[in-house]
């Protein structure tokens, strides 16, 4: 497993993204493109926004 592999995978098991929503495929294609660090912090900050 590479390090985009894992970086996708680690955030689709935390948002509950499946490879049959069309989210992951967005995501697949972002984890490729977008700087790992800047995702992992990105993330972290997600997770901590309240929930409607």
């Amino acid at each position: 497993m590479n390090i985009y592999e894992k970086s996708l995978d680690d955030l689709c098991s935390k948002l509950n993204i499946t490879k049959s929503d069309k989210e992951y495929y967005k995501f697949e294609k972002l984890v490729t493109v977008v700087n790992q660090a800047y995702l992992k912090i990105a993330f972290k900050e997600f997770v901590t926004l309240p929930k409607n």
